[in-house]
């Protein structure tokens, strides 16, 4: 089972590495609310964008 990242939008700086660094296209930005999601069905598990946030706002879903 590949792990499920989530995104704590009160620790997000909304810089968008993680959105720009994902190759599945898994991190797309709300319209209305501005945050950053993490679509669990095209996310693969692969931690590059926990490893890209520099605010450490990106963790396994527990």
């Amino acid at each position: 089972m590949n792990n499920i990242y989530t995104i704590d939008a009160n620790i997000c700086a909304g810089c968008g590495l993680c959105a720009s660094n994902c190759q599945f296209m898994a991190i797309t930005q709300d319209q209305n609310e501005g945050q950053f999601i993490i679509n669990s069905n095209l996310c693969t598990g692969c931690g590059s964008c926990a490893t890209t946030c520099p605010v450490n706002a990106i963790t396994v879903k527990k």
